[in-house]
């Protein structure tokens, strides 16, 4: 049930509009670039058979590190 009593998800964290609402805009474009990037990635790796060197992993690793910082501090 939701906050304000409804149950029909109005508030719902997956809604594109409750997420712009309560993030900031610098927030949901470093979550969007870093979503692209794993998105793309994976993508390479699961469909074209790219490996991934050790510089990539760490690229990527460091990606997701600097989402978890923002949660983190933002």
């Amino acid at each position: 049930m939701d906050r304000d009593g409804g149950g029909h998800g109005e508030n719902d964290v997956r809604d594109p509009v409750f997420v712009t609402k309560h993030l900031k805009l610098a927030t949901i474009g470093a979550l969007y670039s870093v979503s692209m990037v794993l998105l793309l990635t994976a993508i390479g790796v699961l469909v074209f058979r790219e490996p991934i060197g050790h510089r990539e992993l760490l690229g990527i690793l460091m990606a997701v590190g600097s989402l978890v910082l923002l949660t983190r501090f933002a």
